[in-house]
């Protein structure tokens, strides 16, 4: 969540909008750590999250 903006999610308006983007290993790796930090953070922190 950000301060001052809402995320809104969804579809493409067309079938023409869905990518596919191609990760190499390296960055899937920094990704899940990112999220098991992020989750971590979230469990620690509670409802301040």
């Amino acid at each position: 969540m950000q301060d001052g903006w809402a995320v809104e999610a969804s579809e493409p308006k067309t079938g023409n909008g869905y990518r596919v983007v191609a990760l190499d290993d390296g960055t899937v790796n920094v990704l899940k750590l990112h999220r098991e930090r992020q989750d971590a953070n979230r469990e620690e922190w509670g409802s301040a999250w």
